[in-house]
């Protein structure tokens, strides 16, 4: 399959009027919103759009999302970026907003709180600021990877997010209590990221709630789908960056898998 050929999920949904989700597997954002919608029982068509090829500056692309990132949705003539902002939207749009982010003010408050919380915690501190210039600009550009010593420096400065967010968890099933949100699914696409660092488990080990809060998700078949293919290609990652890299890697299993979904 291109990236310019949609999958529509679920798979007996035929309404040519679902909404388009440009969508990367190995981008975390793309991941939490299309594990949303599958739990969710929302049809989406997926429109692979890999980073690593350089699809996300596709004219496609760019018409849904000027600044070239996904996810990105197209729904007709109306497009949105922003993973929380898209699940939003597909909640509101299939009525089941309260469903998934509280049924009362004071609940949806929390949600939204956890939703804004997001943006300059988890996904700052464990993704842009560490697995960026640890593994993934490595994986994919060549860059030098950080001395040893940078790496334990970045890894002790998100420290304090996932005391935090330990903390927000303690006593409870999920983010918001006893049900799932919109939160567990961002929160827990970013996590499942670490997957690729061979010190993922000394590194969550201290944090029962988040431990215990992840293996929970990680039995729902919504996220075997949605993290099938990320779940393929975290050993190609780790086997790259087991080395320093000295060039760009071979993306023929991004072939390997567009083929398995044709």
């Amino acid at each position: 399959m291109s990236a310019s050929t949609g999958r529509t999920i679920p798979v007996n949904d035929s309404s040519s009027e679902s909404p388009i989700l440009f969508h990367d597997p190995t981008s975390e954002p793309c991941r939490a919103v299309h594990w949303f919608a599958l739990e969710a029982g929302i049809p989406i068509r997926l429109r692979y759009t890999w980073l690593g090829r350089g699809e996300h500056r596709s004219p496609e692309l760019l018409r849904a999302n000027p600044c070239h990132q996904v996810p990105a949705l197209g729904h007709g003539e109306f497009c949105l970026a922003e993973a929380s902002a898209i699940m939003l939207y597909l909640a509101d749009i299939h009525s089941c907003t309260e469903k998934w982010t509280g049924e009362t003010p004071r609940e949806r408050a929390d949600v939204h709180r956890y939703l804004s919380w997001y943006h300059t915690n988890l996904r700052q501190k464990v993704t842009y600021d560490y697995l960026l210039p640890v593994h993934f600009l490595p994986y994919y550009r060549g860059s030098p990877r950080p001395r040893d010593e940078r790496i334990a420096t970045l890894r002790d400065r998100f420290q304090e997010t996932l005391e935090q967010l330990d903390g927000f968890l303690e006593e409870k099933e999920y983010m918001a209590g006893s049900r799932l949100t919109l939160a567990d699914f961002l929160f827990a696409s970013e996590l499942y990221a670490l997957a690729i660092d061979p010190e993922r488990d000394r590194i969550l080990s201290p944090f029962r709630w988040i431990c215990g809060w992840l293996e929970r998700l990680s039995r729902l078949s919504s996220y075997a789908e949605s993290h099938r293919q990320w779940n393929r290609v975290v050993p190609l990652f780790r086997e790259k960056n087991a080395t320093q890299p000295s060039e760009r890697p071979d993306l023929s299993w991004i072939d390997d898998l567009m083929e398995s979904e044709t």
